[in-house]
């Protein structure tokens, strides 16, 4: 009998100090990325019915993340379609990005988005959610040339959110 018991006490400790975690595949959870809450399919490491670790979601709207969660929240790791706005020229734009994601788009990415009946996207290297280096394309935009208005689109190189 007193085997059992401290049998049974090693057992709830044991449950205190590993929590609840589970790997689970498929589970229909929600995810909190850059404070948005996605809704969608995630397999991997859980803790209290929560993304926690390693692990890949895959949202409902199509967007998609493997890499590593912490309460629920996406930390870094790579991203497809993450809705996200993004400061252009001083402008916030709303698109889609795809890339390596730390807290944000940071490192090598793409982000694509729209401009009236335009689309264009950005391809670079990025760092808090700012493009630092690297193309762009198809950007609207408007040049004066001796008081003479001309709409046209950019492609061409970016630095530190600068057309050069």
């Amino acid at each position: 009998m007193k085997k059992f018991r401290y049998c049974l006490l090693f057992a709830v400790v044991g449950l205190v100090i590993c929590g609840c975690s589970k790997k689970v595949e498929n589970m229909t959870m929600s995810v909190s990325v850059q404070g948005t809450s996605a809704v969608g399919t995630y397999t991997g490491d859980t803790s209290d019915d929560l993304a926690q670790g390693a692990g890949v979601f895959s949202g409902n709207d199509g967007f998609t993340a493997d890499g590593q969660f912490e309460g629920g929240e996406l930390q870094t790791g790579t991203v497809s379609n993450l809705p996200l706005s993004l400061e252009i020229n001083g402008t916030s734009e709303s698109g889609l990005y795809t890339g390596n994601y730390n807290n944000g788009a940071e490192g090598q990415g793409k982000f694509s988005f729209k401009k009236g009946d335009s689309e264009f996207s950005l391809e670079g290297e990025f760092s808090s959610n700012v493009l630092k280096s690297g193309k762009i394309t198809d950007y609207p935009m408007e040049c004066k040339i001796t008081d003479i208005s001309y709409n046209g689109k950019y492609t061409g190189d970016i630095t530190d959110n600068e057309k050069t």
